[in-house]
Parts: structure tokens; sequence; C-alpha cells
């Protein structure tokens, strides 16, 4: 486990927190109270989710809003950072246009 990394993020995670909580209080947060996040760390900062978790439970599970972690579909994700060659090849094959408005017109 890499402390500091993990202190580093128990310490992002507790202003996330602090912030929310004054924002819900100042009527920020959105009507429908929700917040969505990824594993945090978990990709690139190559943190383990086990680790991760308990703390984004501890700091997060509190508030007073739904929150929302995408956990993804499995345990074998590779950063992209460490699998340059698949994420070139998935991007020359599936990307039909990556500008903003190509982006928004698959979701919407």
């Amino acid at each position: 486990m890499n402390t500091q990394k993990i202190e580093e993020l128990q310490k992002k995670i507790k202003e996330s927190q602090k912030q929310i909580k004054d924002e819900k209080k100042t009527g920020w947060v959105p009507e429908e109270n929700t917040i969505a996040f990824p594993k945090l760390g978990c990709g690139n900062g190559e943190l383990h989710w086990d680790d991760v978790r308990l703390i984004m439970e501890k700091y997060l599970r509190p508030l007073p809003i739904d929150i929302y972690i995408y956990v993804g579909v499995g345990n074998d994700q590779v950063p992209e950072h460490k699998a340059q060659k698949e994420t070139i090849d998935w991007l020359r094959k599936n990307a039909k246009d990556m500008s903003f408005r190509g982006i928004m017109d698959d979701i919407l």
C-alpha cells in the first residue's frame, strides 16, 4: 500500500466532504441530491480499491445526499497509460468523433 497516496486521497475526500456539506447548506447540490464518483485513485493512481473503498465509505456515507460509486465491470481494468497500444487500437476502431459535439451527439 502506498501510504503517502492514501493519505493524500484521504485529505482530498475530507475536503470534498466539507465542500458537499457546505454546498448542501447553500442549495448548490442538485435537486436530485446525488453525486457520483469513480473509484478514486484506483486507475492511474494505482491504489487498491479495498483500501480506497474504506476511506470513501467513512467520509462520504454520512453525507445528507445519495453517493454513487462507479465500480466498473471487473477487477481486470488496466490504466490507459499502461495499455497504450490497446487504447490507441480501441480509439481507432470505435471512436468516430471525439470532439465535444460528437460525444454529445452519441449521448443524446
